[in-house]
C-alpha cells in the first residue's frame, strides 16, 4: 500500500510538473506571438506614417510646381507678349515719321509698358499680398474674400480680430491655407454660404471654416484626401499645426489650429 501511495504521489508530481511546463510553454508562446503581432503593428504604423509624410511632401512639391507653372505661364503669356508688342512698336519709331504718327506710336508704347508694369505688380501681389504685411492676416483674408464675393450665389464672410501676433511667414502660410480652402469651396462645395472664424489664444491661432455645401466627412482627411487638403496639411505640418474635419449635418466644418512661435518661444 505504501508503494502504491508513493507511485501515485510521483505521478501527481510528474503531472503537475508537466502542467507547469505546458503552462509556461503557453505563456512563452503567447508572449512570442504577441511580440510578433506588436512588431507587425508597429511596422504597419511606421509604414502608414511614412506614406503620410510622403503624401505631404508630394503635395508640397506638387503645390510648389503648380505655383511655379502658374507664374511661368503669367510671365510668358502676359509679360512676354506685352514686351514683344512693345519692342515691335518701339522698332517702328523712326526719325522720318511725322510728328503726329511719332506721338501716337510713342503713346501706344507707353501704354503697353504701363500695362506690363501693372501685370508685374499683380504677379508680385499674388506671391505676397502687400495688405498682409501692412494690415495683417485678417485684413488680407477680408480683402481676398471681397474679390471673391462677385456672385450673388455665394455669400462669403470672415470674423476675427484686427490684429494677430504671429510671425510674417506663418501669417503667409495661414493666408495660403484660407486661399486654398476658398478656392476649393468655390469650385466644388456648391455652397450658398462660406464662413471663416479666426481667433488667437496665447500663441495658438484657430481658424474655423464652415459652408453649407455638399459636405465632407472626417474620413476624407485621411489617405483619400485630395491635393488641396494634402497641401493644407503640408503647410500646417511646417507650422506645428493640425486640421480636423467635424462631421456636420450639412456642409463642411473644418477646425484648424497652429502654434504661432513668438519671441518668447525662442
Amino acid at each position: 500500500m505504501a508503494e502504491s501511495s508513493e507511485i501515485t504521489l510521483v505521478e501527481v508530481v510528474l503531472v503537475g510538473m508537466l502542467g507547469m511546463f505546458l503552462l509556461s510553454l503557453g505563456v512563452v508562446s503567447f508572449f512570442i506571438v504577441y511580440q510578433r503581432r506588436l512588431l507587425r503593428q508597429q511596422e504597419q504604423n511606421q509604414k502608414m506614417q511614412e506614406e503620410y509624410q510622403q503624401n505631404l511632401l508630394r503635395a508640397s512639391v506638387e503645390s510648389q510646381e503648380k505655383e511655379r507653372h502658374r507664374i511661368a505661364e503669367s510671365l510668358h503669356d502676359e509679360i512676354g507678349a506685352l514686351l514683344t508688342t512693345t519692342t515691335l512698336h518701339l522698332g517702328q519709331i523712326k526719325p522720318s515719321l511725322n510728328e503726329e504718327t511719332l506721338k501716337a506710336r510713342v503713346g501706344t508704347s507707353v501704354d503697353i509698358i504701363s500695362e506690363t508694369l501693372q501685370s508685374v505688380r499683380q504677379i508680385s501681389h499674388d506671391l505676397k499680398p502687400p495688405v498682409l504685411e501692412t494690415l495683417g492676416l485678417v485684413a488680407a483674408i477680408r480683402s481676398l474674400i471681397s474679390k471673391a464675393n462677385v456672385s450673388d450665389e455665394t455669400e462669403i464672410t470672415c470674423e476675427g480680430p484686427d490684429e494677430l501676433i504671429i510671425p510674417s511667414d506663418e501669417s503667409l502660410g495661414l493666408y495660403r491655407i484660407v486661399q486654398e480652402l476658398l478656392q476649393n469651396a468655390l469650385k466644388h462645395a456648391q455652397a450658398s454660404q462660406i464662413h471663416f472664424a479666426i481667433r488667437q489664444t496665447g500663441s495658438s491661432v484657430f481658424i474655423d471654416y464652415t459652408d453649407d455645401g455638399v459636405g465632407m466627412k472626417a474620413t476624407q482627411l485621411n489617405g483619400d484626401a485630395g491635393l488641396g487638403l494634402r497641401n493644407i496639411e503640408s503647410r500646417l505640418n511646417l507650422m506645428e499645426g493640425q486640421i480636423e474635419a467635424v462631421d456636420a449635418a450639412k456642409g463642411t466644418h473644418l477646425k484648424i489650429k497652429t502654434h504661432a512661435k513668438t519671441e518668447t518661444d525662442d
